[in-house]
């Protein structure tokens, strides 16, 4: 899927409103390393002023995501929000692109990047399967609920005891 065409409103209208959902596998294939674990849910409005229209779009889905610290998988809500502006032209030579404009032929906009961008920015940078996760073990490798492990792992002096255990 590489594009998501929104219809613009006629000109007699000011505003058109839509709502669409992805399945799991249009939406991951649309993301590529983001696995969805339900539908993702898009909506939003296209509202008109001459040949300049703006989109006002929302998502919301679920997602499958790695915790950085335990490896481990878990899902999470995410929900994206954005406006973007797109101007009516027939040719770009017309109206010169810039990033903050998109261009579009006036009676149908592609809202794939908007919508892309709303979502990759939602997403967490640092994942984490909650805020107090204790990762793996670097010395016994079994995942910590709270620090410090059992084996006495990640307490000070742990890169000493680890070079003694491999010396060994």
């Amino acid at each position: 899927m590489s594009s998501l065409l929104v219809l613009c409103p006629g000109e007699d209208e000011i505003e058109s409103a839509f709502e669409i959902v992805l399945s799991q596998e249009d939406a991951g294939e649309f993301f590529g390393n983001v696995e969805f674990v339900d539908p993702l849910r898009v909506s939003g409005r296209v509202l008109r002023d001459g040949h300049i229209f703006w989109l006002l779009l929302q998502a919301n889905g679920k997602v499958s995501l790695e915790c950085r610290r335990c490896l481990e998988a878990f899902e999470r809500e995410v929900k994206g929000q954005i406006e973007q502006r797109y101007v009516a032209a027939r040719d770009e030579r017309d109206f010169p692109k810039d990033e903050e404009t998109f261009l579009c032929d006036g009676e149908r906009l592609d809202a794939m990047e908007p919508l892309r961008e709303a979502l990759m920015l939602s997403l967490p940078t640092f994942p984490l399967c909650s805020e107090n996760c204790g990762g793996i073990c670097p010395l016994c490798g079994r995942r910590v609920e709270r620090p410090p492990c059992p084996c006495g792992g990640g307490e000070d002096g742990f890169g000493i005891r680890l070079r003694d255990k491999l010396q060994s």
